[in-house]
Parts: C-alpha cells; structure tokens; sequence
C-alpha cells in the first residue's frame, strides 16, 4: 500500500460511499452504467444517517499526495447478535460486524489497499469490541478474503422478493 494512507468515514462522506457502493455493484455486474446515479443517491442518506448514529463506520484510502481524493473505502455495518449457544453453553447478546461497501477503483487495485481497509476494519471491529464479522463476497473480492482467514458459512438466502411484508 505504498504511497496510500487510510482515514475514517465521516458523515460528510456519505454521497462518497453512495457512488463506490454503485460502482461496485457495477464492476461486479450487477448494475448498469446509467443506473449509478440512481444507486448512489438512494445510498447516499442511509449511510449519513448510519454514520451519524455510529451504527457503521469505515475508511476511505487516498493517494498521500492527493490527500482529498478518495480512490478506496470499505465500512462495517453493526447490528445486534442474539444470544446463541457456543460449545454447548449458552452466549449473551453481542454485536455483529457485516462488512460492506468495499470498493477500490479500476486504477488503484492490485496495490494492498482493499487488504489494509479490511485489516483496519478488523482492527477498529476489535477495538469497538464487535464479537463477530461476516462478509459477502464477490468473485472478484473472494480470493483476499480467503486469504485473510474467512471461511464460508451455513447462510441462505431467498431470492427475489420476500414474502414477508
């Protein structure tokens, strides 16, 4: 990650995490070119309001000697984890970490930036005292996070519209 430092989200960066959310849904497929502002601006003022409420948090990457040009971010939403059992014993309520959000562009991959944001997610997670952090990989991301150490789960998933109203 030579020549890139890390900084934390803050509000303001909410429109920021609204375009890199679109661009990746678009680099992974899952979005067309003329429906990224549309993404964006419906992204834009959950993630204000979530930063706001200190319910997710990230970092966003930049060149140091651009140090006002974003070029990578990634965040952790956190939720409540129900109490569940563990080696037979059961837990009390905790807090779940979901990674989300993570983007690098085209330009800037391939240089350790999406690891250092997923490490300094870990770290933060840890400091915030966040018992667990799940993930959803692409194909594109899959190989660094198996390389990290995450390891897939038992979770499913219902596709297309949900019956529950």
């Amino acid at each position: 990650m030579d020549g890139y430092s890390l900084r934390p989200l803050t509000p303001a960066d909410a429109a920021l995490v609204g375009w890199q959310r679109a661009a990746m849904c678009r680099d992974i497929g899952l979005l067309d070119e003329e429906e990224l502002p549309r993404m964006a601006a419906l992204t834009e003022p959950i993630v204000q309001t979530l930063l706001e409420q200190s319910s997710y948090f990230g970092f966003a990457a930049f060149p140091q000697e651009e140090p006002t040009r974003v070029v990578g971010g990634a965040g952790v939403l956190q939720r409540l984890r129900w109490p569940w059992v563990l080696e037979g014993k059961a837990t009390t309520a905790t807090t779940q970490g979901i990674i989300i959000n993570v983007y690098v562009e085209p330009a800037h991959r391939r240089r350790g930036l999406a690891r250092a944001l997923i490490l300094a997610l870990e770290a933060e997670c840890a400091a915030r005292g966040v018992a667990k952090l799940t993930l959803h990989a692409s194909g594109m991301g899959r190989p660094l996070y198996e390389s990290l150490g995450y390891e897939p789960t038992n979770e499913m998933e219902l596709p297309g519209r949900p019956r529950c109203r």
